[in-house]
C-alpha cells in the first residue's frame, strides 16, 4: 500500500509496511525499516524520508520476446525498451526515485542476465536496498539472482546497469509474461 506521501508518519506505520505486527517493538535502525529507503545501519535519518515509501511496489511484469543480437547471439526478454518493460513508482525503495526499466534480458553472447534502468531524477545513488531479484515465468519456472553475485555500475543521468553470470537458460526469458520481484 505504501506510506503517506506527505504529513506525519509513525514508526508503527513503517513497521506494518514491512509486514511487522502493529504495536510491537521496532526501531528506525531495523534492517527492514531502513530497507524501505535504502539506508545503511546507523545512518542519519529523518521521518520525512519515508514519505511514499512502499514495500510492495518492487514488482514489475513484462512480456518477453527473442531479439537478434550481435554475431548470431540472442537476447531473451526485453531488449532496447521494445516493448516497454515498466516503471517502479516514485518514493519507493527503487533508489528513492522513479525507476524506468529499459531492458531486462539474458544475453547468449555474454551468458549473463542484464538489467538496465534510468531514474527520473537523473541520480542513481543507492543500489543496495535489495538483496535479490526473482524472475518468474508461468509454466517455465523462476530464477533467483542474488545481489552478492551482481556487478553494479552507475552512469550519468541516472543510468544503472546490473549484470549477473548465468544461473538459468536464457530461453526461459523468451516470449510470455515475466514477473520480476526485487526484495
Amino acid at each position: 500500500m505504501g506510506l503517506p506521501t506527505s504529513g506525519a508518519i509513525s514508526l508503527n506505520q513503517m513497521h506494518t509496511e514491512v509486514s511487522g505486527t502493529s504495536g510491537t517493538q521496532v526501531s528506525l535502525n531495523d534492517s527492514d525499516v531502513r530497507g524501505l529507503i535504502g539506508k545503511s545501519s546507523g545512518a542519519q535519518m529523518s521521518f520525512n524520508e519515508w514519505h511514499g515509501a512502499s514495500a510492495t511496489d518492487r514488482v514489475f511484469t513484462f512480456t518477453g520476446a527473442t531479439h537478434s543480437g550481435a554475431k548470431g547471439s540472442y537476447h531473451y526478454g526485453v531488449h532496447n525498451s521494445s516493448p516497454s518493460v515498466g516503471t517502479m513508482a516514485s518514493g519507493s525503495s527503487d533508489w528513492n526515485k522513479t525507476l524506468t526499466i529499459t531492458q531486462m534480458h539474458f544475453s547468449s553472447a555474454v551468458n549473463k542476465y542484464i538489467f538496465y534502468a534510468t531514474h527520473a531524477s537523473g541520480v542513481a545513488s543507492n543500489t543496495t536496498w535489495w538483496t535479490k531479484l526473482v524472475i518468474s515465468r508461468y509454466m517455465v519456472g523462476s530464477v533467483t539472482l542474488e545481489r552478492s553475485t551482481c556487478s553494479v555500475q552507475t552512469y550519468g543521468s541516472g543510468y544503472i546497469s546490473l549484470q549477473w553470470p548465468s544461473e538459468w537458460t536464457g530461453s526461459n526469458l523468451g516470449a510470455g509474461a515475466i514477473t520480476c520481484t526485487f526484495s
